[in-house]
């Protein structure tokens, strides 16, 4: 599964979506690798907000470079043996609407 730490910090949580916040476009895909490999019970739909909230990526692109780490509907890794504090938010449709209004 992923590396897990033995105990999965929500502060540890929240300095790695800051990572992908921050990450320049070159090295976006990296910090998406990093995120899904640490916190395998990411969802699509978690990893499309993240995406959106940094305003530089349309809808369209969001979706796809988000596709590439965690399949539509489903998660980063089922094979999973422990839940971050990810598996615990929920995204709705509405909340994606919102985050990038204008976006493709």
């Amino acid at each position: 599964a992923g590396e897990m730490a033995e105990f999965d910090s929500p502060f540890d949580t929240v300095s790695t979506l800051a990572e992908v916040l921050a990450s320049d476009e070159e090295m976006l895909s990296l910090e998406l690798g990093t995120l899904c490999k640490r916190y395998p019970d990411a969802s699509h739909d978690q990893i499309m907000c993240l995406l959106l909230l940094r305003g530089d990526l349309g809808r369209t692109e969001a979706k796809q470079l988000t596709t590439e780490f965690v399949p539509e509907g489903g998660i980063a890794n089922k094979t999973l043996h422990a839940r971050s504090i990810l598996s615990q938010v929920n995204v709705t449709a509405s909340l994606t609407d919102k985050l990038n209004p204008f976006a493709k």
